[in-house]
């Protein structure tokens, strides 16, 4: 059975507004398994989308604003068997809240 040891989450802060990808995953294979699937829902365990990846422990997506995705990740050996999922990572990219301004009154005498 294949393991995964560590699943890490980057979001690029000032890219956030940007339509490329904004997110990052990365993780260490824990028995030098080199292939994957990234698993990604908008509902925790439910996953609805899945992404191979080969030769890799890296992978980017785009997380659109006020969108919720909840990832996994197997590890796939060269027999084709696949481990059990890491844990979940959720991701929430919410909409920053523009700065308030302050009106002031000034009066001279």
């Amino acid at each position: 059975m294949t393991r995964l040891l560590v699943l890490l989450v980057f979001l690029a802060g000032a890219a956030l507004a940007a339509p490329t990808n904004n997110l990052t995953l990365t993780w260490d294979w824990t028995d030098n398994s080199t292939n994957g699937i990234v698993y990604r829902g908008t509902a925790s365990g439910m996953y609805t989308t899945n992404f191979p990846v080969m030769g890799t422990n890296v992978f980017s997506d785009c997380v659109p604003l006020s969108a919720t995705y909840y990832y996994a990740v197997t590890a796939v050996n060269m027999f084709g068997d696949q481990s059990v999922y890491s844990s979940e990572l959720m991701v929430q990219r919410i909409k920053p809240t523009p700065p308030v301004l302050q009106k002031y009154t000034v009066t001279l005498k």
